[in-house]
C-alpha cells in the first residue's frame, strides 16, 4: 500500500507532527542566519565608513601638491612679436622686451652639377660622410665662404652617412642624408645651370654650424663636391649662416640658440616671432591666488562630509534608546581621532600668523565641523601667500640655487634645517696622449699603417664596458680624432644608459669625460700597448656634507637626510660648484597630512580593512555552518518521513485488519 500523504492511510496528523519536529530542528538555522544578518549590517557599514575615507582621500590629495598652488597668467603687449605662456613656479612680474634679431640655422648649398641622377663617383667602393657640429668664430665671411675661422666642435659627437659609389648620385646624396637621422634636410635646387643640393639644419643657433668630412677612395669627386671645414677648404657656400637670437629683458642682454626660450625667467617659456628693434612690448606675468580659497573651502567641505558620515554611523538615538551600527565602534573612533589630530598641528618655523589653519581663519567648530572666515583667509592670503600655501600642500625651498630639494619622501619633518656642502660632486676622467709616433709635424694623427687591433681601446664607465676600434685613416687634426672617437663611443654606449663626452686641447691631449656626476661613474680606457703615450685617470667624486648637523655623504650630486633623523629621506639636488651653505625650509601642510593619514588609514592594515575582511570571514564561516546543517536537517527530514510514511502504512493495514473483523464477527453474530 503507498501511502501519497501523511495521515491519510492512519487517520493521524502526521503531517502536523512532522512540521513540528522540523520547526524544532530549524531553530539553529534562524540563530545562523540572525548572525549572518547581523554581520551584513556591520559590512555594509564598515564599507560606507571605508568608502567615506577613500572620497575624502580622493578629495584632499589633489591639495596636497606645490602645483595645484602655482597657476600662473601671462600676456604679451603685441602678440606678433612673441607668445608667452607660464607654468609652476613662475614669479609675477612686468618686463619689457626687445628682439634684436631671431635664431636661424645654417643652410649650405653645393656647386651645381650637370645631372641628379648620374653616379658622382668614377671608382668603386664605399664613402663615408662624417658629419659634425659645431661653432665658427673670427675670420671673415664673404660670398657664402669663411677665411681664417676656426671651428670647435660642441663635443657631443657626429654622424657619419656611408655610400656605395655605385649609387652616388645627388638624389642618392640628398636621400641618404635625409633618411640619416642626422637633423638635415637635403633638398635639389635647379638653378637654371645645373642641380645644386641644398643643406638646412633644423637646429637653430651659433653653435650649431656643420662640418663636413669625406673619406671618398673611389675617386674624389665626392669630397670635392662636399667636404666643407669652415676653418679650411669649403666645398659648399654658406646661403644662411647660424645665428642666436638677440634681445634684451628689462634691459639685459641676452642670447639663446633657439626662438623658444624656457630658460630665461623660471616657469616662462618665451616664444620669439618677430623682431622689435623700435620699440619695445611688454610681457605681464601674475599669480592667481584663488587657488588657496579654493583650497580652504574644499578641505573644509570634505573633512565636513566625511566627520557627518562617521557621525551618522555611531550615532545613539537616546530619546528611543536605540543605537546605530557602529555606536562605540573603536575603529571610528580612531579614524576620528587620526583626522581632527591633523588640525591641531602647527608648524613653529613659520612665520608668525601663519602656523596653523586657525590663523588664516580656518576653525573648529562646537559640532566638529569645520568653518572658513572669508576675511581672514583673503586677508592672509594678500599678506603672504606661499605661507598660505605651505599650510597646505608639502613643499620645501632652499636659500642657495646651488641647493635644490628633489624630493622629500614622508618621514622627513617640517621645519627650517641648515646644510653645508663640503665637497661638490666631480666627473670621472681619463686622459692621453696618443703616442708620438702617430703625431704628425702638421698636427695630423695617421691611424692608416696600425692593424684593427692596435686601433681597439677598452672604455669603460658605470659598469657598462665597450670595444672601440678607431678608423684605418689620418685624421686632420687632433679635434677630428677626438670628434670620430667621440662618435664611436655614442654607437658603442647608446643602449648602456651612459654617456661620455671627448675633447682634445691644442696640445693634443685627449680626455675623455664621464656625463654623469659621482664615484659609480668613473672612467677608465685601456689601449693596446703602444698607442698612448701617457695615460691618467681622475675619479669622480660623490657630493658630502652635514644636513641639520649630520654628516652624509651622498650618490652623485644627490645628498640624502640621515635615516632616524628629522630629514630622513629628504633629497637635495646639489649643483653648486664650490662648498657652500644654505637653509632648507621644509613645510608638510594639513592637505598633505590629511592624505597621509588616509592612506595609512585605508590600506590593508587600516582599521576598516581588517573589519571588513574579520566580517567576510565570519560570513564565509556562517554561509558554511548553515549549509553543512541544512543538510542535516535535510537528511533528519528525510527519516523522519520515512519513518512517518511506515507508521501511517502500518496503521492502516491494522484498521483494515480492524474492520475485516468487525465485519466478520458481526455476520457470525447475526447467524
Amino acid at each position: 500500500m503507498t501511502i501519497s500523504s501523511l495521515g491519510v492511510g492512519s487517520g493521524l496528523d502526521l503531517s502536523g507532527l512532522l512540521d513540528k519536529l522540523m520547526e524544532a530542528e530549524k531553530i539553529p538555522l534562524t540563530s545562523i542566519s540572525t548572525k549572518a544578518e547581523a554581520a551584513n549590517t556591520k559590512l555594509s557599514a564598515y564599507s560606507l565608513a571605508q568608502s567615506t575615507l577613500v572620497t575624502f582621500q580622493g578629495s584632499v590629495s589633489a591639495l596636497s601638491s606645490l602645483s595645484y598652488y602655482q597657476k600662473t597668467s601671462a600676456s604679451v603687449g603685441d602678440t606678433a612679436v612673441a607668445t608667452v605662456s607660464a607654468g609652476t613656479g613662475a614669479a609675477s612680474g612686468s618686463y619689457s622686451l626687445t628682439v634684436n634679431s631671431l635664431a636661424q640655422s645654417q643652410r649650405l648649398a653645393s656647386s651645381a652639377v650637370a645631372s641628379k641622377t648620374d653616379n658622382l663617383s668614377t671608382g668603386a667602393g664605399t664613402i663615408k660622410i662624417a658629419l659634425e657640429w659645431g661653432a665658427i668664430s673670427g675670420g671673415t665671411l664673404a660670398n657664402g665662404t669663411y677665411s681664417s675661422a676656426t671651428f670647435t666642435p660642441d663635443g657631443k659627437g657626429g654622424k657619419t652617412i656611408e655610400l656605395d659609389a655605385s649609387k652616388s648620385s645627388l638624389t642618392d646624396i640628398r636621400d641618404a642624408i635625409n633618411q640619416s637621422d642626422a637633423g638635415l634636410t637635403a633638398t635639389i635646387v635647379n638653378d637654371g645651370g645645373g642641380y645644386r643640393l641644398s643643406i638646412a639644419n633644423s637646429v637653430t643657433g651659433e653653435d650649431h654650424s656643420l662640418k663636413i668630412s669625406v673619406s671618398d677612395d673611389t675617386g674624389g669627386e665626392i669630397t670635392g663636391l662636399l667636404a666643407h671645414d669652415p676653418a679650411g677648404t669649403q666645398a659648399l657656400t654658406e646661403t644662411q649662416a647660424a645665428q642666436n637670437a638677440h634681445f634684451t629683458l628689462d634691459g639685459i642682454a641676452v642670447s639663446k640658440p633657439s626662438n623658444t626660450v624656457s630658460d630665461m625667467l623660471e616657469g616662462v617659456t618665451l616664444t620669439l616671432l618677430s623682431t622689435n628693434v623700435d620699440k619695445s612690448t611688454s610681457i605681464s606675468v601674475s599669480r592667481d591666488t584663488s587657488a588657496a580659497r579654493s583650497a580652504a573651502d574644499q578641505l573644509v567641505s570634505a573633512y565636513n562630509t566625511a566627520m557627518k558620515s562617521f557621525k551618522d554611523l555611531t550615532a545613539y538615538d537616546a530619546e528611543n534608546k536605540s543605537a546605530s551600527v557602529l555606536t562605540g565602534d573603536s575603529g571610528v573612533r580612531s579614524v576620528q581621532s587620526a583626522l581632527s589630530k591633523v588640525l591641531t598641528q602647527s608648524n613653529p618655523n613659520a612665520p608668525q600668523g601663519y602656523r596653523n589653519l586657525a590663523d588664516i581663519g580656518i576653525t573648529l567648530q562646537k559640532d566638529g565641523t569645520l568653518a572658513v572666515d572669508s576675511a581672514k583667509l583673503d586677508k592672509a592670503v594678500a599678506g603672504n601667500y606661499d605661507a598660505v600655501v605651505a599650510l597646505f600642500a608639502q613643499g620645501a625651498a632652499s636659500s642657495d640655487p646651488g641647493i635644490s630639494v628633489e624630493s622629500t619622501g614622508s618621514l622627513a619633518q617640517s621645519g627650517k634645517y641648515q646644510v653645508e656642502i663640503t665637497q661638490v660632486a666631480t666627473k670621472g676622467f681619463a686622459a692621453f696622449d696618443f703616442s708620438a709616433g702617430f703625431v704628425q709635424g702638421d698636427g695630423s694623427i695617421d691611424l692608416s699603417t696600425a692593424d684593427a687591433a692596435m686601433r681597439t681601446m677598452m672604455v669603460s664607465v658605470g659598469g657598462a664596458s665597450k670595444s672601440i676600434t678607431l678608423d684605418d685613416v689620418r685624421y686632420g687634426s687632433a679635434n677630428d680624432l677626438a670628434s670620430a672617437l667621440q662618435t664611436k663611443i655614442n654607437e658603442a654606449f647608446n643602449s648602456s644608459g651612459v654617456s661620455l663626452s671627448v675633447t682634445a686641447d691644442s696640445a693634443g691631449r685627449f680626455t675623455v669625460t664621464s656625463g654623469e656626476y659621482g664615484s659609480q661613474y668613473s672612467v677608465h680606457v685601456a689601449p693596446t700597448a703602444g698607442l698612448f703615450d701617457s695615460y691618467a685617470e681622475t675619479a669622480g667624486m660623490d657630493v658630502a656634507g652635514r644636513i641639520d648637523g649630520r654628516d652624509v655623504t651622498g650618490s652623485g650630486q644627490t645628498l640624502t637626510g640621515a635615516a632616524g633623523t628629522l630629514t630622513a629621506g629628504l633629497k637635495l639636488k646639489i649643483t653648486a660648484e664650490a662648498p657652500t651653505t644654505a637653509t632648507i625650509s621644509f613645510s608638510q601642510g594639513a592637505a598633505y597630512q590629511f592624505d597621509q593619514v588616509a592612506s595609512s588609514l585605508t590600506g590593508e592594515t587600516g582599521p576598516f580593512n581588517t573589519r571588513i575582511d574579520g566580517l567576510n570571514k565570519t560570513l564565509e564561516s556562517l554561509t558554511k555552518q548553515y549549509s553543512t546543517m541544512e543538510e542535516r536537517i535535510n537528511a533528519t527530514e528525510m527519516r523522519y518521513r520515512a519513518q512517518f510514511t511506515s507508521l501511517d502504512s502500518l496503521v492502516s493495514k491494522l484498521n483494515a485488519t480492524s474492520s475485516y473483523l468487525t465485519q466478520q464477527l458481526s455476520a457470525i453474530s447475526a447467524m
